[in-house]
């Protein structure tokens, strides 16, 4: 089934530039394009449309949808150019989330490029130039992760590609150019794995965990297999028959067999 952009079909993708696809519990799908935010039901073939309006505070922050996620409490929680709105699929209500130079417990950058809730249930939140973002439920409010070179435990870069738990709890920030960052819970900081330490690249995309406990991280140039418990790294590249040594963001999975896909440039 192709689902496109008909001019004459109000019922259609608004936009064929798709920029994030996502399922809730409910099983409904959800697309992010360049022209806002579409919904479909189960069993419907028709798409419903969420995008900016001037006239009211309640619609979708942006028209360009970088990432979709669902929360525990099934919020949907939508990454835009323009910050991130929370949006009750219920109520159809949304929550704007921007960053202010007045607040400092705003939301650090308003580029947002991940989204995760780990399994304590905090939220945290990646942009493409302002860090790490940690959502605190109760104020309302969000804590700040930012590189800072005087800093050696300090996340490793601004550019926040995805956000990965792993089976034992571990928490993993991939950075466009900073490599692997493992946060620690207790003392709120971060340990790094980048070029010098094995990983094939700097400029990490995603991570999936195989069922022996393995993370596989795709990067700039190859893949490379993981050992969290004794810190190794085995990498390969396309002259291990991959499809190039370039991948992609947000282009990584792992089927209920236990086989991982990665994509990159050429396949």
């Amino acid at each position: 089934t192709h689902y496109k952009h008909d001019p004459e079909n109000p019922g259609s993708l608004p936009s064929n530039d798709i920029m994030a696809i996502y399922v809730d519990h409910f099983d409904t799908l959800w697309v992010g394009t360049s022209e806002g935010l579409s919904r479909l039901y189960a069993g419907s073939e028709q798409f419903t449309h969420y995008s900016p309006e001037e006239d009211t505070s309640n619609s979708l922050i942006s028209k360009n949808v970088y990432t979709i996620y669902e929360d525990r409490l099934h919020y949907l929680w939508i990454g835009t150019n323009k910050g991130v709105d929370r949006f009750n699929p219920v109520t159809e209500i949304f929550t704007h989330y921007q960053a202010s130079l007045t607040e400092p417990d705003s939301l650090s950058n308003n580029a947002v490029s991940a989204i995760f809730q780990d399994r304590y249930g905090i939220l945290w939140i990646g942009t493409y130039s302002g860090g790490l973002n940690r959502y605190d439920r109760e104020s309302d409010s969000f804590t700040h992760y930012h590189h800072d070179p005087k800093d050696s435990e300090s996340l490793t870069h601004e550019l926040i590609m995805s956000i990965y738990e792993d089976s034992q709890n571990r928490l993993w920030v991939l950075t466009g150019g900073g490599g692997l960052n493992l946060y620690d819970r207790e003392k709120d900081s971060f340990t790094h794995y980048l070029e010098k330490d094995g990983l094939p690249n700097d400029f990490v995309y995603g991570i999936v965990e195989d069922q022996q406990g393995d993370l596989w991280i795709s990067t700039n140039f190859g893949l490379s297999r993981f050992n969290p418990e004794t810190e190794t790294f085995r990498n390969y590249t396309a002259s291990d028959g991959l499809q190039s040594n370039e991948f992609n963001m947000n282009a990584y999975a792992i089927d209920k067999n236990g086989i991982l896909y990665f994509g990159g440039i050429n396949g």
